[in-house]
């Protein structure tokens, strides 16, 4: 088991090998574990063009992030590669994150492909489709092509700050990636044609997900939803994410 606690880590390859150089913590190692606790991965003073993720679990590695901020990037964090030859090492392979915040980004709050598992407790997952992050379409936890997200106690918080051009491009992604994954019969699907602000946690393509006793704010989407959390516990638990990782701690679900 690969470990890492207390880091700040601003710059892609800043950890240097064996990690992605593109990513901030990015681990493609087959068989390796990784550990990340009480760091912060923030690429928010980083072109988009010159970082690829925050995070990436790929390749046949996993990983458990507790209490984390991940934050500033454009692509979050991607839990499989989507590359054919390396499917059958991914498959199967889990993620977990407990106490992390997942905030200010375009995509990916997780991503969670290629049959890998991810699951999701006491975070928050806030402000994806930041205008100063977007990039292709936005939205937040999302899994697809046989893998999993199970939530538990998270909140999604969200509102839609694109710019028109941002708005029109997100949709028009979102379209064609649901022909892509479901062909025709996405015409009918209504997940289709939700804006990316929306999409809190869904899945597709034979991805699944689950949320049970999670809060998402209006207009924001939570599919596979058992139970709910209260409004009074979202809001201490943001401030308690938001407090620890130095910021400012707004009230409520303030943008």
């Amino acid at each position: 088991m690969i470990t890492i606690e207390n880091a700040h880590i601003t710059t892609p390859g800043q950890l240097g090998a064996p990690y992605n150089e593109d990513d901030g913590i990015g681990l493609a190692v087959p068989g390796e574990t990784l550990l990340v606790k009480n760091s912060t991965i923030d690429l928010g003073d980083i072109p988009l063009d010159e970082q690829d993720e925050a995070c990436a679990v790929t390749w046949g590695a996993q990983a458990r992030f507790e209490r984390c901020r991940i934050i500033g990037a454009g692509k979050l964090f991607l839990c499989g590669s989507g590359d054919k030859e390396h499917r059958a090492d991914e498959e199967g392979r889990t993620v977990s994150l407990k106490e992390c915040l997942l905030d200010g980004f375009g995509r990916r709050g997780p991503e969670v492909q290629c049959g890998m598992h991810v699951l999701m407790e006491d975070c928050v997952v806030r402000f994806w489709g930041s205008p100063e992050r977007f990039t292709v379409r936005s939205f937040g936890a999302w899994a697809h092509d046989c893998g999993t997200i199970k939530a538990i106690r998270c909140v999604f918080v969200n509102q839609n700050h694109m710019t028109l051009g941002q708005r029109v491009a997100d949709h028009w992604h979102h379209f064609w990636q649901a022909l892509h994954d479901n062909g025709l019969k996405a015409i009918v699907d209504p997940l289709t044609y939700a804006a990316g602000w929306r999409r809190g946690l869904t899945a597709s393509d034979t991805g699944k997900v689950e949320a049970v006793d999670c809060f998402a704010s209006p207009g924001v989407i939570l599919q596979g939803q058992k139970g709910s959390m209260s409004r009074l516990d979202a809001s201490r638990l943001i401030l308690r994410l938001v407090a620890e990782a130095g910021f400012k701690a707004k009230p409520e679900f303030e943008a």
